[in-house]
């Protein structure tokens, strides 16, 4: 295994550095060295982004005091973007809780991206949640900057602790999303037998749909296949898009996981064995969970879609967006 770690080839190291991490090698001194010259990789700027990707992939096969300081600082703006992007998703894969606070700290230097992905950190770990509800009681940060959608505020809210569920309380609620039908009858009288453009509403599809449904080829099979959307009335359909929850096949229903370390997920289920589950979210994203990890499963009742969709749409572009999914030509 030592002759593997110091090979030259990326694919190689990380395969051996798996094989170690998985038979609790933790302290062979081989290891150390390739995670090391990773690490000084990883942060050389004449090397090639691309060069410098494969390291920082292996350093999430580190522990977060060989390589968390190096991860942090190529989250920062000074780093090229996919690096930036890559650190904060091999981040999120470290165990420990001084991630939770090192990031937390350092969340107003991040970009858009990374702050979206620091924040799903923070919300997917309960232990995290303390140091979350903490920085926005004090101003550190702001309800507002962190732009919390129903599912986020949701873990707060209603999956936490009952202190946390308390303090997230007296921050900010979720009612102006709890109310669907009253958006229902809002919308159909202004959408329902307007005419709308199909070209415009491929676009909307794109931007708020495709990362769950699949359709003309585009999207992500997470949800229902809207092939037969064609079939549906104006206003059943525009329902379903308004109110996703009223009704919804059994196999879409959310499902909440908690596991033994305390962190947080959500999804459909996409495939069981007998030894785990596997939960599927947006953009086809999925999470294994072998069953001893498990402790708490359950589903609210409601489906993965969030509410809120027609928030990002005026009328027009709801029309917009029913004319292309009633098309019936493929």
């Amino acid at each position: 295994l030592a002759v593997l770690l110091g090979s030259e080839a990326t694919p190689v190291i990380r395969a051996a550095l798996r094989v170690a991490t998985a038979s609790g090698l933790g302290e062979l001194p081989a290891r150390d060295e390739a995670l090391e010259r990773a690490r000084l990789r990883a942060v050389n700027s004449e090397l090639s982004v691309d060069t410098r990707a494969e390291d920082v992939a292996l350093l999430g096969l580190g522990t977060y005091e060989q390589v968390g300081g190096t991860l942090l600082a190529l989250m920062e703006s000074t780093a090229p973007p996919a690096l930036q992007v890559l650190a904060a998703r091999e981040l999120t894969t470290l165990d420990g809780p001084a991630r939770g606070a090192a990031a937390l700290a350092r969340f107003r230097r991040y970009g858009a991206e990374i702050k979206a992905l620091v924040l799903e950190m923070l919300l997917r770990n309960r232990p995290f949640h303390e140091l979350l509800i903490t920085a926005l009681e004090t101003n550190v940060l702001t309800v507002g900057e962190l732009n919390l959608d129903l599912e986020q505020r949701r873990r707060l809210l209603r999956r936490s602790s009952d202190d946390i569920q308390a303090r997230a309380a007296a921050l900010f609620g979720d009612h102006e999303f709890s109310n669907r039908q009253t958006v229902v009858d809002q919308w159909l009288p202004e959408v329902v037998g307007r005419p709308g453009n199909p070209d415009r509403g491929a676009d909307h599809f794109q931007r708020l749909c495709a990362q769950c449904h699949l359709f003309r080829g585009v999207g992500h099979p997470v949800g229902p296949d809207l092939g037969m959307a064609f079939t549906k009335g104006e206003e059943d359909l525009l329902t379903s898009v308004l109110d996703p929850s009223a009704a919804f096949a059994p196999e879409y229903a959310n499902y909440l996981v908690e596991t033994a370390n305390g962190e947080l997920l959500n999804g459909v289920v996409a495939a069981e064995t007998s030894s785990s589950v596997t939960l599927g979210r947006a953009n086809g994203e999925t999470s294994t969970v072998l069953r001893s990890q498990i402790r708490n499963l359950r589903t609210e009742g409601r489906s993965l879609m969030p509410d809120g969709l027609e928030q990002g749409l005026d009328a027009a572009g709801l029309a917009d967006l029913l004319a292309y999914l009633r098309q019936h030509s493929h």
